[in-house]
């Protein structure tokens, strides 16, 4: 009698548990769109740098104080390897609808170090020979500074 009951049991947790991954891979957080283009910008004008932080991952870099605690940067990458292949690149701009730096920077701004938890943010890279590159990317989170020090009272 107890086996007719376990079985039902059985399927349906597992039904539960098949259904909550698929909805956790399924991002429903809302999509923002940023093109960079450090080809077309002169140097001195650059607010983000680009560049390979380790051999399997990128990084682009903004120079923006909006993140506690207040540094000069705010960093997002993405990685790429064996089991993570580039995105593929492209000769026709992806036709999406782009986000202002300023828009970008209050989203920023007014999430923290929740954005990645509040956006999925999508860079599109502008490369050489009109090419382009779209990767999803993550906010680097940085811990507090470390606050050492001693404090010497004087006997007085």
């Amino acid at each position: 009698m107890k086996r007719k009951h376990f079985i039902p049991i059985v399927l349906l947790f597992f039904c539960f548990i098949v259904s909550k991954a698929s909805a956790q891979s399924s991002s429903s957080n809302p999509k923002i769109y940023f093109l960079v283009d450090t080809i077309g910008m002169p140097k001195e004008s650059r607010f983000i740098k680009i560049g390979l932080l380790t051999p399997v991952e990128y990084q682009f870099t903004f120079y923006c104080k909006c993140i506690p605690p207040y540094d000069k940067y705010v960093d997002f990458t993405y990685r790429f390897g064996k089991n993570v292949p580039k995105e593929p690149v492209t000769d026709i701009k992806p036709n999406f609808k782009y986000s202002s730096w300023k828009s970008l920077l209050e989203k920023i701004s007014f999430s923290g170090k929740d954005f990645s938890k509040d956006y999925d943010l999508y860079i599109t890279e502008v490369l050489p020979n009109r090419k382009y590159r779209t990767n999803k990317v993550q906010l680097v989170v940085y811990p507090p500074p470390l606050t050492h020090g001693v404090v010497i009272k004087d006997k007085n």
